[in-house]
């Protein structure tokens, strides 16, 4: 399948991708290389053929939640020597 040089300069624009003469035409060849190929993909009989999310027979592992008991304030308050107020004291991060 052809694509145009104004094409592929479109989809360049909207991908944020400057491309220089010498790179359009290069683009041009391998998009349309792979327009080609998909219009061989899109002859091929998928109707019996199921959905394949993972070609693994692999499940997410979990662990089990543990509820901890959380430390208390007192206990937060020795650990920092930002800890004013039942809040922590941070560096200001917003510039004027």
């Amino acid at each position: 399948m052809s694509i145009t040089e104004e094409t592929v300069r479109h989809i360049a624009k909207l991908a944020a991708i400057e491309l220089t003469g010498d790179d359009v035409v290069v683009a041009r060849e391998k998009l349309g290389a792979m327009l080609d190929y998909m219009e061989i993909l899109n002859k091929v009989d998928t109707k019996n053929v199921e959905p394949t999310l993972h070609i693994h027979d692999i499940e997410n592992v979990l662990s089990e939640d543990i509820i901890l008991e959380s430390l208390s304030a007192a206990q937060i308050e020795t650990m920092s020597p930002q800890f004013r107020d039942g809040y922590f004291k941070v560096p200001r991060m917003v510039n004027n």
